[in-house]
């Protein structure tokens, strides 16, 4: 999808436009519209070095966690890209995901912005990944029930990319070959938030 013409996008969307009009004309009536909420609270480690600059100068403006208690402790750290800085010591960021039914709709409420082949699969193990042989996520989809299934980012929370772990790649060599490093690691919590968010989601649809 790099360097995408004007017309090349225009296309596009007219073809999503085309699709959803396609739906619409195969809608059903939901009768039973009864609405049932889920939500389950995690605690998500955050290894994020410039998330904790950002909290240690007030610009992240959320507590972070040490054992599940407020954690607001902080220290001055020599970093190699802004020298001495104010920086958070807490362990984990509190956020939480969700599951909305809506008779035979089912939506899945996710803190962030997930990789899709962690939401409709195609987990593959690429060269140049820092954890190449880190069990895959359950897919987020598969434990689904509902008829029609929806996945809703941003949803409650935004901590930021949410990638597999067998993806992750914050050292060179670049993944697949790149010659430039990824850019969704520095947006993103940790490796380990993709697992933590995907078994909760399972432990509540």
């Amino acid at each position: 999808m790099e360097h995408m013409t004007f017309r090349e996008m225009e296309v596009l969307g007219l073809r999503v436009a085309d699709i959803a009009l396609e739906a619409l004309e195969k809608s059903e009536e939901i009768k039973d519209a009864r609405i049932r909420v889920k939500f389950k609270r995690i605690f998500i480690p955050l290894r994020n070095r410039f998330f904790r600059v950002l909290a240690g100068s007030g610009v992240l403006k959320r507590p972070l966690y040490t054992k599940g208690r407020v954690d607001d402790r902080f220290e001055y750290l020599e970093t190699p890209e802004f020298g001495c800085v104010k920086t958070a010591l807490g362990e984990d960021v509190l956020s939480e995901v969700g599951v909305l039914n809506v008779g035979s709709v089912q939506a899945v409420l996710i803190p962030g912005e997930i990789y899709p082949e962690l939401v409709n699969g195609g987990l593959v193990r690429l060269p140049g990944a820092d954890f190449p042989e880190a069990p895959f996520e359950p897919v987020i989809r598969c434990g689904m029930s509902g008829k029609y299934k929806l996945i809703i980012g941003l949803a409650d929370d935004e901590i930021g990319y949410i990638i597999p772990m067998c993806e992750w790649d914050e050292n060179p060599p670049w993944l697949n070959y790149s010659p430039n490093p990824s850019y969704g690691e520095v947006n993103s919590l940790g490796y380990d938030a993709a697992r933590i968010i995907c078994e909760a989601v399972y432990a509540i649809v």
